[in-house]
């Protein structure tokens, strides 16, 4: 594995008078032909109600343009952008200043991301928002759309919402729930994030991806290790989730699943602890359905490189975007 391509995309500009404007949470859309989309929040700060969520589109190697796409009374949260059939894109993100009452947005662009549709609120039992909280959804060979989602009103748990009609509808999926009461949950490093988070316990955050012994999904975990989950009916029902052996932080992972080499690619901080540092950033795979494997190094140095998100590119390669210290996002271009 090889570096081909990297591009920073500014934080934007604005913000409070004298403040930074720090940025977060990308989410990216190959469209081919070294094309892509991406979006992340920005702000003065995370959890702040001047954020808004920035749309980039980069091509030939640099950025083309960079726009808001989505404002509002009270800060946005983790934007993702979904492919769906006749060239539409959905583009998801969560509005709300506390992150317990989060609400899910989806908006849909009918022209390849010039523009996009009045968004529609994603809401289930009980008020809860439907839809992905961070990672990419993942289209199984049924056709089916399995989003991934999480919740953060009291103990930390996971949940597989399902659409089988491209996103017309969604079903709620069941939550699911992991502990370690011996886990030591001390916060061993104070990052930039709302500081609600810091009181949570549990799960959250899944990574989907399908293979031919069926669906999976890796979770973020306040017990310093990445976690697994596994469905054999199509996302329906999921077993109990178990450590894989590699160290999690308490910060956002991501997968990208290659179904022509049976390889299977974890972005992640490789790093123990509850609240650990967010460097060095890592590429690991996983070939076949064994052990995950550190195959390349994204960056190492002292900062926060953090919440990446991948997917194949379609020309063999795997892009990857991440926070590079809060004032951009930097998108990297691997060749597999």
């Amino acid at each position: 594995m090889e570096l081909r391509a990297v591009v920073d995309v500014p934080g934007g500009s604005g913000g409070a008078p004298g403040a930074p404007w720090a940025c977060h949470a990308s989410t990216l859309l190959p469209l081919g032909g070294g094309e892509a989309l991406v979006a992340f929040f920005a702000g003065s700060h995370e959890g702040e109600p001047d954020t808004r969520i920035l749309l980039a589109r980069l091509r030939g190697g640099r950025v083309e343009s960079l726009r808001a796409v989505a404002d509002g009374p009270e800060a946005l949260w983790n934007p993702v952008l979904f492919p769906l059939e006749g060239g539409r894109i959905a583009l998801f993100w969560h509005e709300g200043n506390e992150i317990a009452r989060w609400r899910c947005l989806l908006a849909l662009s009918q022209d390849g991301g010039a523009s996009f549709g009045a968004p529609r609120e994603l809401r289930g039992r009980d008020g809860h928002a439907l839809g992905p909280s961070r990672n990419l959804p993942v289209r199984l060979s049924s056709g089916r759309i399995v989003l991934p989602n999480s919740r953060e009103d009291g103990p930390w748990r996971v949940m597989m919402d399902l659409s089988d009609d491209g996103l017309a509808t969604i079903e709620e999926g069941a939550e699911i729930c992991y502990d370690d009461p011996a886990a030591d949950l001390k916060v061993q490093e104070r990052v930039e994030v709302s500081e609600q988070s810091f009181a949570g316990r549990g799960i959250i955050q899944p990574a989907p991806w399908e293979d031919t012994e069926g669906v999976h999904a890796l979770l973020r975990s306040t017990f310093g290790q990445v976690l697994r989950i596994d469905s054999t009916d199509g996302g329906r029902s999921f077993g109990a989730p178990y450590p894989i052996g590699v160290p999690n932080n308490n910060s956002g992972l991501c997968v990208a699943h290659d179904p022509s080499r049976g390889d299977t690619y974890l972005v992640c901080n490789p790093v123990p602890g509850n609240w650990g540092a967010r460097s060095p950033l890592s590429v690991l795979r996983s070939h076949g359905g064994g052990a995950f494997e550190t195959v390349f190094q994204l960056e190492s140095g002292p900062g926060e490189y953090s919440y990446p998100c991948a997917a194949l590119d379609g020309a063999g390669g795997l892009i990857v975007s991440y926070t590079l210290n809060r004032s951009a996002i930097r998108v990297a271009v691997l060749a597999l």
